[in-house]
Formats: structure tokens, C-alpha cells, sequence
């Protein structure tokens, strides 16, 4: 799954390069704040921090995508997410939660889980757009492989593309 003709040009130095995280530490912060949100949480909130959390780096990739494309739409729907997530969780703090609340719980799951999955597929057709066209890198993203693991795998590609940048600048300072 590496990107394979990772290649610097003249064109591609004015844009920001990707956050320099590798996928594997994003990876270990999540499970930490899954682990942690399974044993001090109430089980009714625990499943919701770790989305929570995955959907934060979201936010600061799609604003790094917007630096890349102030026209990238992917920062609303993640926050659109984000904000149903947010509902969800205080509806679910609700002491005694009566048949209406649950029914408000599913109302907003549903579109929360929409928007989340759109906010992966457009952060990924954002992501190929730029590395396609306005900056050529050979990037490819498997839609399925998105699906599944979206943020990571999204991290795993920019890390190589960050590094492919640096060093590129740091051969050119020699």
C-alpha cells in the first residue's frame, strides 16, 4: 500500500507538506484513549470518545487540507459529525433517559454516521485532487481499504508523502 512514485517538484514546494505523524503513533494514541475510555467511562459514553478522538484529527487534517484548497468542504462534514457525536454523548449523560431521548439518541446516530462516512470519502477525493493534479505525486487510495480504516490509512500515505518532502528540502539546502 506505499505510495510508490513519491516525487518532489517545483510546484509541489509552495504547498504545506502533510502532518508528519506516523500512522502507527496515531494509531497507538487512539487505542490508549480507547483502552482508557473502556475502563473510567460510563458504558453508555465509552464507545463515543474514541470516534470523538479519531474525528479531532480529523478537523486538523481537513483544516491542513484547507490550506491545500480553501474551497475543501471535508472540515463541515467532519464537524457536522462531530457535533451529532456531541449530542449523542449528553443525551446519553441524561440521568433516567425516557423512550424520547433514546429515540433522539437514534436520530441523531443516524445522520452523524452519515456525515462520518461522507466526511472519509471526501477527505479522500480531496486528498487524490491534490495529489493528482495540482500536485503529482502518484497517490492512490483504495476505497475500500478508506472505508475501513480511513484516518490511518489516510496518515500512513501523508507521512511518506511528508517525508518524501523533507527530504527533498534538505537536499536542496546541500
Amino acid at each position: 500500500m506505499a505510495t510508490s512514485s513519491l516525487s518532489v517538484s517545483d510546484s509541489s514546494r509552495r504547498y504545506a507538506a502533510p502532518p508528519r505523524v506516523p500512522w502507527w503513533a496515531l494509531f497507538i494514541v487512539l487505542a490508549v484513549i480507547n483502552v482508557a475510555a473502556r475502563i473510567y467511562l460510563p458504558k453508555s459514553i465509552e464507545g463515543f470518545i474514541p470516534a470523538i478522538a479519531i474525528k479531532t484529527w480529523a478537523v486538523y487534517l481537513c483544516l491542513w487540507i484547507r490550506t491545500l484548497d480553501p474551497k475543501a468542504t471535508s472540515i463541515y462534514w467532519v464537524v457536522g459529525s462531530l457535533l451529532g457525536d456531541g449530542v449523542m454523548v449528553f443525551l446519553c449523560l441524561l440521568p433516567d433517559p425516557t423512550p424520547l431521548v433514546s429515540l433522539a439518541i437514534v436520530y441523531y446516530a443516524l445522520p452523524s454516521i452519515a456525515a462520518g462516512i461522507a466526511a472519509i470519502y471526501i477527505i479522500r477525493h480531496e486528498l487524490l485532487k491534490h495529489y493528482t493534479e495540482r500536485e503529482p505525486m502518484g497517490l492512490f487510495l483504495s476505497p475500500i481499504v478508506t472505508f475501513f480504516f480511513s484516518y490511518i490509512y489516510f496518515q500512513y500515505h501523508l507521512y511518506d508523502i511528508a517525508e518524501a518532502k523533507r527530504h527533498e528540502s534538505e537536499s536542496l539546502v546541500r
